[in-house]
């Protein structure tokens, strides 16, 4: 029905208007059977290429009845689309992933492998990558913070190039849900059994597309695009890079936070940010802050995630003179309120340079701090 309403009926009248053409000269003997069935092939390419354009046409997927896929929001804005998966079915998040999996293998075999062309376009003269390792920081015990932030990433050297509307491209052809509970994600692989491996590959079709990847401390689901060797043939996982936009330092005020705090950061070097860790540095043992500040002072941008009273953003602002962007936990006990508490005391920071986004919202965050690095010309070296 939506296509109807969106140029399906005007299509399927042209086509049986063509068709009847065609089986009138044929009955009429002005074609024979074999120029009719070149004629009927001919239509049916000329009808799919008005369908597909009429897809392009209006900058989203349809899935069902109950998503359509923003496939432009990257190179819009230079953030890709995350899919929430929080109030979504296990089947409805698989679908969601098919539609955007087949999305971006018809794009690369369209046009190539998308990432790495951008990467040299942005970066001509350096063709060689640098090995980037996330930096992690703990002012206390923080065993479960130093095992969540051990991946690394890598990334070419910045140009002297500006930023400035180039899209995140380590997040180009990255497929990311977010708030995806352990529960949910377990239920998902149920699901992608049952597809019985759709599209003719192993966990419901989905390694067509790359490689599926579960972080159970930040609850994000990453589907990663395989490289020119990867894909259908078998090749290796290529985790695609990107010229790092500048140095983010993601701090949390306990280890209760992990998961916000982790969030933004996994975000921020998906979308090409040098990510360093500084966690359990809250102020009810502020000389943990203090024994960090050496390697703090090299950020561009801070992350601060906090609970409870919420006055660690505060305190690093008046320490540092780059942008700090606070984000409030659910995190703290009675009158917190689920956040609300440590959400009014960032946004009465008395120290000037604080934004806020939403309780819990490490992905705000993130999508902040590279647009800040993005707009500002920030060169990681």
């Amino acid at each position: 029905m939506e296509e109807v309403g969106e140029g399906g009926a005007s299509s399927e009248a042209a086509s049986d208007g063509g068709i009847r053409s065609i089986l009138s000269r044929l009955g009429q003997g002005t074609l024979n059977p074999s120029q009719a069935e070149e004629a009927l092939l001919a239509l049916q390419q000329q009808q799919q290429q008005q369908q597909q354009q009429q897809k392009e046409d209006k900058g989203y997927d349809s899935v069902d009845s109950f998503a359509k896929i923003d496939y432009v929001r990257e190179a819009r804005t230079g953030l890709p689309e995350i899919i929430y998966g929080e109030g979504k079915t296990p089947e409805q998040l698989l679908a969601i992933l098919h539609s955007m999996g087949e999305r971006r293998r018809a794009q690369e075999e369209a046009s190539g492998d998308l990432a790495t062309t951008h990467v040299n376009d942005a970066n001509p003269s350096e063709g060689n990558l640098v090995e980037m390792r996330s930096r992690v920081v703990t002012g206390g015990e923080g065993e479960e913070g130093q095992r969540a932030a051990s991946a690394d990433t890598t990334a070419p050297r910045l140009s002297s190039s500006s930023p400035l509307h180039r899209p995140a491209a380590a997040a180009h052809g990255v497929i990311v849900a977010s708030r995806v509970s352990s529960e949910k994600y377990a239920a998902l692989r149920e699901s992608m059994k049952g597809e019985g491996g759709r599209e003719g590959g192993r966990d419901g079709g989905m390694d067509a597309y790359g490689t599926l990847e579960y972080m159970p401390v930040p609850r994000l689901l990453v589907l990663r695009p395989r490289g020119k060797e990867g894909g259908r043939d078998g090749g290796r996982e290529e985790r695609r890079t990107a010229p790092s936009l500048g140095l983010v330092t993601v701090m949390c005020a306990g280890t209760a936070d992990l998961s916000v705090a982790e969030e933004a950061a996994t975000v921020a070097e998906l979308c090409g940010v040098e990510v360093q860790r500084v966690y359990d540095v809250g102020v009810a043992g502020i000389h943990r802050l203090f024994a960090a500040l050496d390697t703090i002072k090299r950020s561009h941008v801070v992350v601060c995630v906090a609970g409870m009273d919420g006055a660690l953003p505060t305190v690093v602002a008046g320490l540092l003179p780059c942008p700090v962007i606070a984000v409030p936990t659910s995190v703290g006990y009675g009158v917190g309120k689920d956040g609300l508490a440590p959400l009014l005391t960032m946004l009465n920071a008395c120290a000037p340079g604080v934004a806020c986004v939403n309780i819990d919202n490490g992905i705000g965050a993130a999508g902040m701090a590279v647009k800040i690095l993005r707009h500002t010309g920030n060169q990681s070296t």
